[in-house]
């Protein structure tokens, strides 16, 4: 189910449009799939992906440990994809398989907010944007959910 249709769902029982706050969360969810022949969306999965290692915890990086790991292995070896439901990418190497929002994907998600009225956006786990520039800029994460929200086109 998309955003969109989340919304409407809301809407049609009545919620005000500026009581909604969306949401976005900088962790990257990691998985290890069954099959690595099978790495689309909706594909098995037999548990958690490798852990990171600021968090170390099995399934969740924060989003500079998922660019550092895709820095690692050149990006050649990892396949990106864009999920047009939820807006956002997803990369597979191996039997690993990642889901995580980037800069495009949480603007596009800031842009639908305030063109829709909503009454803002909100971001999970600050801490998980790349604060200190590994990936490049610092908080990229953060600075496309403000350019998003508060741009004056429409997207």
């Amino acid at each position: 189910m998309s955003i969109k249709d989340y919304l409407q769902k809301w809407l049609d029982v009545g919620c005000p449009k500026n009581k909604i706050i969306l949401g976005v969360n900088y962790a990257v969810q990691t998985f290890t799939l069954e099959d690595p022949t099978n790495n689309g969306l909706g594909a098995p999965v037999s548990g958690c992906g490798e852990s990171c290692p600021l968090l170390g915890n099995d399934g969740v990086c924060a989003y500079f440990e998922l660019c550092q790991k895709f820095e690692l292995c050149h990006k050649t070896s990892w396949t990106f994809k864009w999920d047009e439901d939820a807006a956002a990418p997803y990369a597979f190497q191996g039997d690993q398989w990642v889901a995580y929002e980037n800069a495009t994907s949480i603007e596009q998600k800031a842009a639908f907010a305030r063109t829709k009225g909503l009454g803002g956006v909100l971001t999970l786990n600050l801490a998980f944007d790349d604060y200190r520039g590994i990936c490049g800029e610092k908080y990229p994460l953060t600075k496309a959910l403000w350019k998003g929200f508060y741009a004056k086109s429409t997207p």
